[in-house]
């Protein structure tokens, strides 16, 4: 019965860090990126659409639909990053830790970072300007005002209120978990229906903590945004197995793509033998990012001398 857990713990590692995938970066899933199982070539261009939107009007005189003008954006699939785990024959047949949660919620969180690492590249200027998209604020001093003045800006760009989320560094978070009407939610019912504590939802905002945000040249310490104002995709590697490559090698590594079904987000799990025994799983994905609705964002900087 040793082997059991060798069979079963690498495929429920993928399924459960997929889980945890949405867990960490729930707002990836509002950001029109395209989510799918299929093989991509690393620098390959995928086109990902932003739905047009139907304006209203009055039909006392009949329906009349006007057309929908989806706009189509590329995204160039210019990372391929991917995450090991390597279980001992020891640990297989005779440990009683939890080897599937222990390392799903790990190799989940250095995907996730590394993911964000890549969206907050795009935060620059030249994407979109800070002379007309950037709130100045010292990192002490966010508060509920400061939310309230960046989601009346995005309302005023006609930014859509749906799906909105920010990612800040540590500082910002810190102050903003620290304002007063935050702490005071437990006393204060006027409060519940702007603020949760877990996760942090502030006027309407998915707030995420990253630690390591970059600067970008622009004192960037957060940003807030509408769904639509980045873009993206993302697929599983080419298997070079598939691909016929190596007909003629003996096959050394079962190879498959492990589904969310829910949002079709994808992994690529390669499972192989070890010399001594064990079992290493490799996780792995391919994906890009883009500039989208230049708009539906909010660039939060220090306060310039």
């Amino acid at each position: 019965m040793a082997n059991a857990l060798g069979t079963l713990a690498p495929s429920l590692v993928a399924q459960r860090t997929l889980d945890y995938l949405k867990e960490i970066f729930p707002p990836a899933l509002r950001m029109f990126i395209g989510f799918s199982d299929a093989p991509v070539l690393l620098g390959q261009t995928i086109t990902t659409r932003i739905p047009g939107s139907s304006a209203a009007y009055d039909a006392s005189g009949g329906y009349s639909a006007p057309d929908l003008t989806d706009a189509d954006r590329p995204v160039v699939a210019s990372n391929f990053k991917a995450t090991s785990i390597a279980f001992t024959a020891a640990e297989l047949s005779s440990t009683n830790r939890d080897l599937v949660n222990e390392h799903a919620a790990g190799a989940a969180n250095e995907l996730a970072s590394d993911l964000i690492a890549q969206l907050c590249a795009l935060f620059i200027n030249a994407n979109y300007p800070t002379a007309s998209q950037a709130t100045e604020e010292d990192p002490a001093d966010y508060d509920d005002d400061t939310l309230r003045a960046v989601r009346k800006k995005l309302n005023l760009r006609k930014a859509t209120q749906l799906g909105r989320f920010g990612i800040v560094n540590s500082d910002v978070f810190e102050a903003l978990s620290g304002d007063a009407l935050v702490t005071s939610i437990d006393s204060n019912s006027d409060a519940h229906d702007d603020y949760k504590l877990a996760p942090m939802v502030l006027r309407g905002f998915d707030i995420i903590e990253f630690p390591t945000l970059p600067a970008n040249a622009i004192d960037l310490n957060g940003v807030f945004m509408s769904a639509g104002g980045v873009i993206g995709a993302t697929g599983v590697p080419a298997d070079s197995n598939a691909a016929g490559m190596f007909d003629e090698v003996p096959n050394v590594a079962r190879v498959e793509t492990v589904v969310d079904e829910a949002t079709g987000l994808a992994l690529l799990q390669r499972l192989h033998k070890t010399a001594s025994g064990g079992i290493q799983m490799d996780l792995a994905w391919v994906f890009g990012f883009a500039k989208g609705n230049t708009p539906n964002v909010e660039l939060m900087r220090d306060v310039q001398a």
